[in-house]
């Protein structure tokens, strides 16, 4: 058994229920409609709230500042007249207050615009480290599972993908799927030439091309080379021929895309003031550290 809170989007969470051998959808509503708290809910949580020492209560809204309590549980249920990212924090006051054992998070960032979404997932992170209450999150935002998880379950057409921290996810992805989902990511595909000692020579697009090793490798077969955009740079010699498709100054970074042979890469180069800017047209070449590069 267990009780669970969940916080939906962009209301207060539903109040607990029990669980019993998993997770289930609770049968009834009680979440935010035209801003308006159902007030037989708000009432069962004035009632759990009522019958805790008045310190239990306070310290747990003191980690949602700046709400206070009478701004998570007000004298008329109205949350009209606040922005999003505070309806998001009073909803998860309500929530910590009950005490539930698990902590869910349905999407609640996917109303909000792009910087208030960074914000608020920063404070969720901090409530949660703060107050030790186990969470799950679910989310589609790539960004939000790195910055919010000590561990990532990815799906896959209700199948789960990977499972593992968001280092291992990210730097050893086990399908082109999770490399794909997790950050953007390029593939290579090449062929496998020989084994030089811990690396392999992959002939990929028609050069050989020098990688980490993996166990199993068998030559002549085909291998996919996974290549974050920040892990590649270009350079006037030395490396994969490529040709320069789109350049791009985003302010931080440079974006380029670039033809190896057949394939489309992406990079990402940072810090681009005083570095050579390639434009579109020219030729140079696709380098990368055969280290900062993942084998399927």
């Amino acid at each position: 058994k267990a009780s669970l809170a969940s916080q939906d989007t962009p209301g207060p969470p539903r109040l607990p229920y029990t669980v019993h051998q998993g997770v289930r959808a609770q049968p009834d509503g009680g979440v935010l409609v035209a801003g308006v708290v159902p007030r037989e809910k708000l009432t069962q949580v004035r009632r759990h709230v009522l019958q805790q020492p008045a310190r239990d209560v306070q310290g747990k809204l003191r980690c949602t500042r700046p709400i206070q309590a009478q701004a998570a549980l007000p004298a008329e249920p109205q949350l009209h007249g606040i922005d999003g990212g505070e309806a998001q924090k009073v909803a998860l006051a309500r929530a910590l207050v009950i005490e539930p054992s698990v902590l869910l998070f349905d999407e609640p960032l996917s109303n909000l615009d792009a910087k208030l979404r960074v914000s608020m997932r920063t404070e969720i992170r901090r409530i949660q480290q703060e107050v030790g209450i186990t969470a799950i999150y679910v989310t589609h935002d790539q960004s939000e599972a790195m910055a919010l998880s000590d561990n990532i379950i990815i799906m896959n057409k209700g199948v789960v993908a990977q499972m593992g921290s968001p280092q291992d996810i990210y730097y050893h992805p086990n399908s082109e799927f999770v490399a794909d989902f997790i950050g953007e990511a390029n593939f290579l595909k090449g062929t496998l030439e020989k084994m030089d000692g811990s690396h392999a020579i992959l002939n990929v697009e028609g050069h050989p091309t020098r990688v980490p090793a993996k166990a199993g490798m068998t030559p002549g077969a085909e291998y996919t080379v996974v290549l974050r955009p920040e892990s590649a740079l270009l350079k006037d010699e030395g490396g994969l021929p490529c040709e320069v498709v789109l350049s791009c100054f985003m302010g931080s970074y440079q974006n380029y895309h670039v033809k190896v042979g057949n394939s489309l890469v992406k990079l990402t180069d940072y810090n681009p003031k005083n570095k050579r800017i390639y434009q579109v047209g020219e030729r140079c070449h696709l380098a990368f550290d055969p280290e900062s590069v993942h084998i399927l």
